[in-house]
């Protein structure tokens, strides 16, 4: 359920800023490049070999299409989720994330897809802040508060790299390999409003630190809760929190705790190429998911005693890579 709600948001900030940068941006950006973009970083089924991309048709495949990647997608398993552990959540969290379906279940796919992209991801954007202030304020901070936080923080991990990554292939697209600042600086200013850390990149972390890029503060800040270390961090603590409340999973502790280490102590030559560091801690974050899938979930006797049925988290893959 936490990974499912920690998507639908970030696949809506991330449609919304990389649609709007179209308007924007210092140099013409095409919409078949800011359409391929959100291809490629949602996963959606969509065929962008041929031109011109129909805008429409991406918006609504991103947004309410009844399949797979999109935002009605996960809202509507990350409530099945929500319904099967009902008698370990709060009625007031259950009524919010029901609220939320209804929202994403009933917006008017005509209008959304001429008119409703900014009003519709500012909705869900919202909910999901209403949804998460009540799962911290309403619940017991016991087993099943800590297996929801943990599924926030490991998406958000997840589509933090992702985002990394499509930033670097846009780069690489607009730029044709050739140096360019102003494109590089635009693409590295829309990550951060997709992470809605430009402000507090330019007013606090800009002035205290010349020398700290976007990349820098979105991989490495401790203190910014969007930052690919505080989440690890939240991860490593969470499953530490868990392994002492069920007793075992020395390997999934094993594992965060190398995985957290590795990013808190990257050295220059290790993050050189980007790209592949990316990528490198992708398939790491990805073997963390297998663990915990197969020694949490599917071990039904360790869970909490207050659950007869237990937390049902479903981990979707997205393989789909810019």
């Amino acid at each position: 359920m936490g990974r499912y709600l920690e998507r639908s948001e970030h696949l809506a900030r991330y449609t919304k800023v990389q649609y709007f940068s179209l308007y924007d941006a210092p140099h013409l950006q095409s919409i078949d490049f800011v359409l391929s973009s959100i291809v490629n970083m949602t996963g959606i089924d969509y065929d962008i070999s041929e031109t011109p991309i129909d805008e429409q048709d991406v918006i609504h495949e991103v947004g309410l299409a009844r399949s797979n990647y999109s935002i009605f997608s996960y809202v509507l398993a990350a409530r099945e989720n929500a319904r099967s552990a009902r008698n370990v959540l709060s009625d007031e969290l259950w009524e919010v994330i029901n609220q939320y379906y209804r929202f994403v279940q009933e917006y008017d796919p005509d209008y959304f897809k001429v008119r409703g992209l900014f009003e519709f991801t500012y909705e869900v954007n919202k909910h999901c802040q209403i949804i998460k202030s009540t799962i911290s304020h309403t619940m017991l901070h016991k087993l099943s508060w800590m297996i929801i936080s943990l599924g926030i923080y490991l998406e958000r991990t997840v589509q933090l790299l992702r985002t990394l990554q499509s930033k670097l292939t846009d780069i690489k697209f607009l730029t044709m390999d050739e140096p360019n600042t102003v494109l590089e600086r635009y693409q590295w200013t829309t990550a951060l409003k997709i992470m809605e850390a430009f402000d507090i990149y330019r007013r606090f972390i800009k002035r205290q630190n010349s020398k700290a890029t976007p990349v820098d503060f979105l991989i490495w800040d401790k203190t910014f809760p969007r930052s690919v270390l505080y989440s690890l961090s939240k991860v490593d603590e969470l499953i530490t929190a868990i392994s002492a409340h069920e007793g075992g999973h020395g390997d999934i502790r094993f594992h965060s705790g190398k995985l957290h280490t590795k990013v808190r102590y990257s050295t220059k030559e290790e993050t050189q190429h980007l790209s592949d560091y990316l990528n490198s801690l992708l398939d790491e974050v990805s073997i963390l998911h297998q663990l915990i899938d197969r020694g949490i979930f599917h071990n039904t006797e360790e869970m909490e005693e207050d659950s007869q049925e237990g937390v049902q988290v479903q981990l979707q893959s997205q393989d789909h890579q810019a």
